[in-house]
């Protein structure tokens, strides 16, 4: 399992850290077998880049270098105390009903000559005269209401809709942009390699990143059941551990009417040094690892 790779910078720059679950133990591509003290001095120094950060946790404590760390727990905050805040006194007492001041009312218009036994309009409706007086003109100005109600309510469901239907548009346009099919000059073939039977390639180097790995496998006819393997293994890695990095492995139909298969694997891999590695049997075959720009 890939953990691990030196930056760059260090002598060992470009190689590998990786862990083998069979024997529980950390290698390093090109030097072999390293002591989980030697891990920790690697990182202590950083010269490692992780592939990621809960990769990182899981090493550093399977070699013994970190432990636990509490987190100090804030002292809680007294409970606030039952009615109101001291203020340097008592809180006043309130006043009894019969001692509490009347506010005084709003003083009446004084009557003019002439208007003994006059109605008096109230202010909103005094320009209005008679009509404001009529049952119908009042129904009317209800009904007004009602509608500038309604039409504010509506201008606002319009917006809403707006809003929903614009952004539904500029989703659509940008996932027009983000699946279209890639022009040419978006990917870059690294390394490209055919075959009959089990091969390699020559050493490569990768940036931290995604790539894919497209293939192709056909069966050569024969009694013995065609089968692949496509590894990308980094540089110095032993012989046994080749197929811990393989990225697609599968069984062809050993009829040839079936045809060919093929397809592309994403796979993830950080910086350093690498090799595509095919073993097959009884299979012809082709493999490219691809980098999108």
């Amino acid at each position: 399992m890939l953990i691990a790779a030196i930056r760059s910078g260090s002598p060992l720059a470009g190689k590998a850290v990786s862990y083998s679950e069979d024997d529980g133990k950390f290698w390093l591509t090109g030097v072999g077998e390293i002591s989980p003290d030697r891990l920790l001095e690697y990182e202590q120094a950083g010269e490692l880049e992780w592939a990621d950060g809960a990769t990182r946790s899981w090493a550093l404590q399977t070699a013994g270098g970190e432990t636990a760390s509490s987190v100090p727990t804030a002292p809680s905050r007294p409970a606030a105390p039952d009615g109101p805040p001291a203020t340097g006194g008592a809180p006043p007492k309130p006043l009894p009903e019969t001692e509490r001041p009347t506010p005084p009312a709003d003083p009446e218009p004084a009557a003019g000559p002439g208007d003994e036994g006059a109605t008096i309009i109230p202010a909103p409706l005094a320009g209005r005269g008679k009509r404001a007086e009529r049952p119908d003109f009042v129904a009317g100005e209800r009904r007004r209401r009602r509608l500038s109600e309604v039409q504010k309510r509506t201008m606002v469901y319009v917006v809403i809709a707006l809003a929903m239907i614009a952004a539904v548009v500029v989703m659509g346009i940008w996932r027009l942009g983000s699946d279209e099919p890639a022009g040419a000059g978006s990917t870059t073939v690294v390394v490209r390699l055919q075959g009959s039977s089990s091969g390699g390639s020559e050493p490569f180097e990768l940036t931290s990143g995604t790539y894919r790995l497209s293939f192709t496998a056909e069966p050569a006819g024969g009694d013995v059941v065609p089968s692949y393997t496509f590894a990308v293994v980094p540089t110095g890695t032993p012989v046994d551990k080749e197929t811990e990095y393989a990225v697609e492995q599968g069984i062809v139909e050993p009829n040839a009417a079936a045809g060919t298969t093929s397809g592309e694997v994403p796979f993830d891999r950080v910086a350093g040094s690498y090799y595509l590695k095919v073993f097959s049997s009884n299979c012809a075959w082709t493999a490219e690892v691809l980098a999108q720009e």
